[in-house]
């Protein structure tokens, strides 16, 4: 699995909500008509979360933008509202999902978009325009469209601003390093600052943030965002939106009604404009919506009455008024906002957000209705989703599986990566045995696999994608940023190339998707591939900022790119990267292979990479030169270079980090210095492709990658190389470059599992006064009998088979003394014998060679996790194997063990202890049990 942005063993996850009551009015509205709808549908999600809003307070304008700050909770809405301000709307510990800002401006230019860029959080941001780029203002108090507004342009605009949030950069906290919602954010906007006389002039701006909870104790919701630009018109002053793609309302336990909210962010709302709102599922007979704000204003107050200037994103609870019954179900809302007979003006809308509890009986994160009807149309994209053999009442689990194989001139398969028809079997049948009944169903193409019963055909999963497409090869005159970061391989980095094989932008897909759009609500994506994209050398922008906020850890352990500086196309990069493993130099040097590290008097085996001669510069969002109002390319800087003039210094006598400088030409990149202040992403890497076996989303989400084409094997005479193929007499299918059967399906199901919330040592919540706070334990301990465990990964469990956890195993103690009432490892106790939860399985850990391994020298060459030895490790004079536990006479699979590895049992164990997880270090505080399967996380 990937490096995770958060410090190791902790990640945020939780929230919850403070939901906005409406005064309710029982009169109704007809809709009128409209020739098309104001907003188009932008996004829908479905989180065990919700949405919340906060509104730009304008401070005041400078030098052409006006400041001002959002802040999460929004105390001037409980302001307006006559409330106290509620308490943080999303919990410490949730994941954001999403985080979009909306503002408006008026601009007195069809054609310069001045209020296009921005700035949120000190960062540089250009907004997407959205809809209708020269609607009319509705600013004058004439009606909705005045004579004295119509040589202005409103516009709306709406930017993708989660790589910009905020980090918790206080090192002792339990979410240090991850994303903040909470807390105050300044944002700054387009203004002339004269009031209107001349433009632009800003209206305001709206913070949207998305949010999930990993609980299941927390329902299923859809949150829905309809965006563009809408202005009324004196002739058609009525607003009227349809909302959909929610499709089947659900009621929570104990409660009447879905939860359900709606927020409308608008422009030019004054307290003067009378107008009504409307909600619900039949457009003949709407609720009307009162206004939010008569404690304050009185009981005249509009909904929109400029809470923020001339800005407002009003949030009412409607869950009243959304059916979720189970047989006549809302399956689209309508809104509507009139004028009041005073004809005082209209307001103007950029953005409409829904979200409702939804109906997901099984809990699998696909809806009843999905299920009941074998499938749905996405409502972004309009496509049919087929869902065959779905159950409500039995959880599914969907998985588009794609595939890389390469050919010879003849079309006859040479490899592929087709995953055996054994490997799914072996992963079905552990999501399907008694207990789970768990249906899993992959994806392929009628042709292959015919009749297994986990292989559903859609006609869009299953695509063979040609490995020699893939193979990047440099350009016979490449300009700056133009070469190949892997050059000569197939590689698929994580997360770019595997999102680029999805959404068909490669060359050779000819704009076809592999991943059908609006899948991602119900599939999982699987590409089996050669080999992994991914450096061996890592520096970013992020760790920087890390390191400086953590000096008693990362300080000295974490790579960083300390900036990028660009003068007249030559740009000069700063990285420093650690030297040491725990204070003391690592076996091998380099610990970190750099620039110029490469050098053949001395290179490391690494350096055989065709990449040697260059890095990759990623993640720059500055974007570069664009035409106002069309959306800006991706930034120049980024691509792979060609350095030269590496030079790296001693390392520093108090942290071990080495700095080093390198430059690079560039072209069209703007001069300036490019560092966390202004790049928050960027990242510069080095060396690669690599033999990882795969990555997956962790921490839930919905794609995973398995790559081993880099991994060797002796094929057998005469193998099938086609895994697709029925095999002839004797005949068994090819292994080299594509796995073996043992490694296909411990490593796709491990990858799954990553995409489904485990972790490789167990999820756990057990932070005091956080308890939406995920913390986690570490690799490869013998008490968590599991796939996710790098010990079972590949190799399966000592009695065979894999699958994930299903038991909470005692507590491991791997010292000679008792730690946290945990007592000292006991070969007769074993893994904490009970006769009511025998091990499942026959675990392996690590211990002190016996005769029989030294012999063989069959010692362990680096730690089980995969981080470096340091040189007091040194096999040779600090050896360690790894020992496969046996079931001795009168024992099981929990007791006794032969923990130190003397043949005998039970036998003392010396002090101080063993390191069983092989991580380094002998000592580490007991490890805990962990049950993966009653914490999978389906939604």
């Amino acid at each position: 699995m990937p490096l995770h942005i958060y410090t190791p063993y902790k990640r945020v996850n939780p929230a919850l909500i403070v939901v906005l009551f409406m005064f309710a009015i029982g009169s109704a509205l007809t809709a009128s008509a409209q020739q098309s709808p104001p907003l188009k549908i932008f996004k829908n999600y479905f989180v065990t979360g919700d949405y919340v809003v906060a509104g730009w307070v304008e401070n005041s304008s400078t030098n052409g933008l006006a400041t001002g700050i959002i802040t999460v909770p929004d105390c001037r809405q409980a302001q307006y509202m006559g409330i106290t301000c509620p308490p943080s709307p999303v919990q410490v510990g949730a994941d954001i999902v999403s985080a979009y800002l909306y503002w408006g401006t008026v601009e007195g230019s069809q054609s310069l978009f001045a209020g296009q860029q921005a700035f949120f959080n000190g960062y540089k941001i250009v907004g997407d325009v959205l809809g209708n780029p020269n609607a009319p203002t509705s600013w004058s108090a004439g009606g909705c469209t005045g004579s004295s507004t119509g040589s202005k342009t409103m516009r709306f605009y709406r930017a993708d601003v989660r790589p910009y949030l905020p980090l918790d950069l206080t090192s002792s906290s339990p979410t240090f390093g991850a994303l903040v919602a909470n807390g105050a954010v300044p944002v700054k906007i387009a203004d002339s600052g004269s009031n209107g006389n001349t433009q632009p002039n800003a209206l305001g701006a709206t913070l949207v943030i998305v949010y999930r909870v990993l609980s299941p104790h927390v329902p299923l919701t859809a949150v829905v965002l309809y965006d563009g630009s809408y202005a009324p018109s004196n002739g058609q002053p009525t607003m009227t939106q349809t909302l959909a793609g929610f499709y089947e309302p659900g009621i929570p336990a104990a409660v009447n009604n879905p939860n359900a909210k709606l927020t409308h962010i608008v422009a030019n709302g004054q307290a003067n404009k009378g107008e009504n709102l409307y909600f619900g599922a039949n457009p003949n007979a709407l609720n009307q919506l009162g206004s939010l704000y008569t404690a304050t204003l009185g009981l005249n107050a509009p909904p929109f009455p400029g809470v923020y200037g001339a800005w407002d994103n009003p949030t009412w609870s409607v869950g009243q008024f959304v059916n979720g019954s189970l047989n006549a179900f809302d399956t689209s809302e309508t809104t509507s906002v009139t004028p009041t007979s005073t004809n005082s003006g209209c307001v103007n809308w950029g953005a409409i957000v829904f979200s409702t509890t939804v109906q997901d009986t099984d809990g699998d994160g696909l809806l009843d209705t999905w299920e009941n009807n074998k499938g749905y149309t996405d409502e972004v994209s309009g496509n049919p989703i087929a869902l065959p053999l779905a159950d409500p009442f039995k959880k599914d689990l969907f998985v588009q599986i794609d595939y890389l194989a390469l050919r010879d001139a003849n079309n006859n398969i040479l490899h592929s990566h087709l995953p055996k028809q054994a490997a799914l079997d072996a992963v079905g049948d552990a999501f399907g045995a008694a207990g789970k009944n768990i249906n899993l169903h992959f994806d392929l193409p009628s042709s292959i696999y015919s009749g297994d019963q986990y292989v559903v055909s859609t006609g869009h999963g299953g695509n063979e994608i040609s490995e020699s497409a893939l193979v990047c090869t440099d350009p016979a005159q490449p300009g700056p940023g133009q070469l190949c970061a892997f050059p000569n391989q197939p590689a698929v980095s994580w997360k770019g190339g595997l999102l680029a094989v999805q959404n068909g932008v490669l060359a050779f897909q000819n704009g076809v998707g592999a991943f059908q759009a609006g899948r991602t609500q119900s599939y999982h994506y699987a590409l089996f591939g050669h080999s992994m994209g991914e450096p061996r050398s890592y520096w970013s922008t992020v760790g920087s900022a890390y390191a400086t906020n953590d000096p008693q850890d990362l300080a000295s352990s974490m790579p960083q790119l300390v900036s990028v500086v660009v003068l007249n196309n030559t740009a000069t990069v700063k990285i420093k990267s650690p030297s040491l493993v725990n204070g003391v130099q690592p076996l091998n040097s380099p610990l970190v292979v750099k620039p110029g590290d490469c050098k053949p008097a001395s290179q490391p085996t690494v350096c055989l990479d065709a990449s040697h001669d260059r890095v990759t510069i990623a993640g720059a969002l500055l974007p570069g030169s664009f035409t106002p109002g069309t959306t800006p390319p991706i930034s120049p800087l980024n691509g792979s270079y060609i350095f030269s003039n590496a030079s790296s210094s001693k390392p520093d006598q108090t942290t071990g980090m080495i700095t080093t400088t390198f430059q690079i030409t560039t072209a069209s990149v703007p001069n300036g210095t490019y560092d966390f202040s202004n790049e928050p992403q960027l990242g510069v890497s080095y060396l690669g492709p690599t033999s990882s076996s795969g990555h997956g989303d962790f921490g839930g989400g919905g794609d995973l990658e398995v790559t081993l084409g880099l991994w060797g094997a002796d094929n057998a005479p005469n193998c099938q190389p086609d895994a697709s193929q029925t095999l002839g007499l004797n005949q068994v299918y090819c292994d080299d470059q594509v796995g073996s059967l043992k490694v296909q399906t411990g490593t796709l199901m491990h990858e799954l599992g990553h995409t489904l919330t485990l972790a490789h040592g167990g999820t756990y919540y057990n932070v005091a006064n956080y308890p939406s706070v995920a913390t986690y334990d570490l690799n490869c301990k013998p008490n968590f009998l599991s796939v996710m465990n790098y010990l079972f990964q590949v190799r399966g469990f000592g009695d065979g088979g894999f699958d994930y956890s299903g038991q909470t195993l005692p507590a491991l103690n791997e010292t000679t003394s008792t730690v946290n009432g945990v007592f000292p490892l006991s070969e007769s106790t074993g893994l904490g014998y009970d006769s009511g939860n025998v091990a499942a399985h026959l675990t392996r850990w690590y211990s002190r060679p016996n005769i029989g391994d030294t012999t063989l020298q069959d010692l362990a060459l680096g730690h089980c996790e995969g981080s470096p030895l340091a040189s007091t490790e040194d096999p040779s004079k600090d050896p360690w194997v790894r020992v496969e536990g046996t079931v001795w006479p009168g024992g099981d699979f929990s007791a006794p063990f032969d923990w130190n590895n003397d043949l005998m049992v039970p036998t003392p164990i010396a002090d101080p202890g063993l390191d069983l997880n092989h991580n380094g270090v002998v000592g580490d505080i007991p490890f805990a049990g962990f049950n993966d399967w009653n914490t999978l996380g389906f939604q």
